[in-house]
C-alpha cells in the first residue's frame, strides 16, 4: 500500500500481488502533437499515452465560467484553436493554444492555455482553470496522483474527482502547509524567480469515464477585469518529471 500524508475521500486501495500498474505520460507530448496536426481543433481533449499505448480523449481542459469553489464552479471547455488561424500565427511563440472562445476573424478570447501556462487575462468572465484525466478503461481503477504542481501563490488549488454527472468532490486541497514547496531558480543572467509548488500525494477510485481534475481558482480577481500580465493559475509542464503531476492507474 502506498502511504500518503493526505487523506483521500475514496477508500484506500489495497495493492495485491496480481495488481497491474498503468503509468500515464504527461499531457504535453500528445497535446503538442494533436494540436499541430489539427486533430484537436475545436476540441478540449487530447489522447493520453499509458504504458506506451495511446488512448483517445484522456486529457481534458476547461476554464471556470463562474464560481470559485468546487461545489459552485461551472466548467466550460477550453477548445484548441486551429494551428492555421490568425490567432495561432500571432501567438506563434506560445503554442499550443486552447481558448475559451474563438473569433470569426481567427483570433481568440481569454482565458487560454498558452503552451503550458493556464492564464486569465483581458476578461472578467472566468475565475479559474482546470484540466483532468479520464479513466479510459472499462473497469474501476485506483488512480494515484503524485509529484508536484507548479502554480501561482494567489491561486487556490483543488484536486477533485468528477463523476459522470460532472459533479466535483474534493480529494485534496492546498491548505496543508506540509504540501507547500518553494524553489528559487537562478537564471543565466543572474535574475531569480520563485517557483511555488503543491506536493501531490493522493489516491482515489474511478469508475469508467470518471475523472481526476486539477482545479485552480482565483478568488482575488472574482468579478474584476483582469488586465496587463493577467492572473496566473498553474503550469501543466513544470520543471522535469519530478516537478510535474505524476498519474498512474492500478487495476
Amino acid at each position: 500500500m502506498k502511504k500518503f500524508f493526505f487523506s483521500a475521500v475514496a477508500a484506500v486501495a489495497l495493492i495485491t500481488a496480481n495488481a497491474e500498474t498503468f503509468n500515464l505520460e504527461g499531457p504535453m507530448p500528445m497535446l503538442k502533437k494533436e494540436w499541430r496536426d489539427g486533430t484537436m481543433t475545436e476540441k478540449n481533449s487530447c489522447s493520453g499515452k499509458i504504458n506506451g499505448k495511446v488512448y483517445k480523449d484522456v486529457w481534458h481542459f476547461w476554464c471556470v465560467e463562474s464560481g470559485v469553489t468546487p461545489d459552485t464552479v461551472k466548467l466550460a471547455p477550453l477548445n484548441a484553436i486551429s494551428p492555421d488561424s490568425s490567432g495561432a500565427k500571432t501567438w506563434k511563440n506560445y503554442t499550443p493554444i486552447l481558448a475559451y472562445k474563438t473569433k470569426p476573424n481567427g483570433g481568440f478570447l481569454f482565458p487560454a492555455l498558452l503552451n503550458n501556462n493556464m492564464t486569465i487575462v483581458h476578461t472578467k468572465l472566468t475565475y479559474g482553470m482546470a484540466y483532468g484525466v479520464k479513466n479510459p478503461f472499462d473497469s474501476e481503477v485506483t488512480c494515484y496522483i503524485e509529484g508536484r504542481l507548479w502554480h501561482s501563490e494567489e491561486a487556490k488549488i483543488y484536486v477533485c474527482k468528477m463523476d459522470k454527472e460532472n459533479k466535483l468532490s474534493v480529494i485534496v486541497e492546498d491548505n496543508n502547509p506540509d504540501a507547500v514547496e518553494n524553489i528559487m531558480q537562478t537564471y543565466r543572467n543572474g535574475s531569480k524567480s520563485n517557483r511555488h509548488y503543491m506536493k501531490l500525494q493522493a489516491e482515489v477510485k474511478l469508475l469508467p469515464g470518471e475523472f481526476v481534475v486539477i482545479l485552480a481558482t482565483r478568488p482575488d480577481v472574482n468579478g474584476k477585469y483582469v488586465e496587463k500580465n493577467g492572473a496566473g493559475t498553474f503550469r501543466i509542464d513544470g520543471w522535469g518529471k519530478a516537478w510535474n503531476p505524476i498519474i498512474s492507474f492500478e487495476k
